[in-house]
């Protein structure tokens, strides 16, 4: 049910929509590289470091809204932080990637924390030297790569990273593309995080990312296909008619109208709780 329509004074906090599922770093890219998590992780940008690099752009149309855009030159980044970095051996990444036309072999990272591929903490999740190859990475050399039908410079791809304690597996546009079994090591973070390059500033990403989420905790199946319906189907949520109400309270807030909202979209068979769905309110 939702409820809307309330008194022009009141405040909403929308990081509190990420916090119950445990997301720790959500960037939209709409207009800004801001972190929109409760953890509100402090971001710079290359050119803030170095003033002779450019800025990323957020003006490029994506998937929802405005994306990270960049011509293989930039990143963004947030430092060490116990907030991001003390994940444990579970983890969830995910993100919307476009590439650039590609040229030649290309190692583009899409989020790293890793300063060099074979060191024993942190993560990766990377294209691996063609569009339709991905692949994450966690304790050491410890690669997972899935080649896919899904090509990255041919339109958006939606993927999905899942590190669950022993298994990884990997998502494209909701779809289950590798499954490693045990063996998958993955250890907490002691460096910075960088979305678009390594923490070793080289193999920038070329192209736009959007949604680049980071969670602390497994994604199901269910999950990881709701979340791209949800953002990739306008009519995953569908609202019904709106009624008049009359100062209906929640959490001490009024409200004057409210609707139902049903998850049409939804295929799967789990409940999924505190889900961030996206609802599109026509004008």
């Amino acid at each position: 049910t939702l409820y809307y329509g309330g008194e022009s004074s009141q405040t909403v906090d929308p990081r509190l929509v990420w916090g119950p599922s445990d997301y720790k770093g959500v960037w939209h890219f709409s207009g800004s590289y801001a972190d929109s998590s409760p953890n509100a992780l402090v971001m710079q940008d290359r050119h803030q470091l170095a003033a002779s690099a450019p800025s990323p752009s957020y003006t490029a149309a994506g998937p929802v809204g405005t994306a990270y855009s960049s011509p293989g030159q930039s990143y963004v980044q947030t430092s060490n932080d116990v907030c991001w970095a003390d994940h444990g051996n579970k983890l969830s990444l995910s993100g919307w990637v476009k590439a650039a036309p590609w040229e030649g072999n290309n190692y583009a990272r899409i989020m790293s924390s890793k300063n060099d591929y074979t060191v024993g903490y942190g993560f990766e999740l990377t294209v691996q030297g063609t569009p339709v190859k991905y692949n994450m990475i966690g304790h050491g050399n410890n690669q997972h790569t899935a080649t896919t039908s899904y090509n990255c410079t041919n339109d958006f791809v939606y993927l999905t990273a899942v590190f669950d304690g022993s298994a990884a597996r990997m998502y494209a546009n909701g779809t289950l593309v590798g499954d490693w079994g045990s063996g998958s090591v993955l250890n907490s973070s002691t460096n910075l995080l960088r979305i678009g390059a390594s923490p070793k500033a080289n193999n920038f990403w070329n192209g736009q990312l959007d949604e680049i989420r980071l969670r602390w905790g497994v994604s199901s199946a269910d999950w990881v296909a709701a979340d791209y319906a949800t953002q990739h189907s306008a009519d995953f949520a569908v609202l019904g008619a709106a009624e008049r109400i009359d100062g209906v309270r929640m959490d001490d807030k009024p409200f004057r109208r409210v609707c139902t909202v049903t998850f049409s979209g939804y295929a799967g068979t789990s409940t999924l709780r505190h889900f961030p769905a996206l609802v599109r309110i026509p004008a």
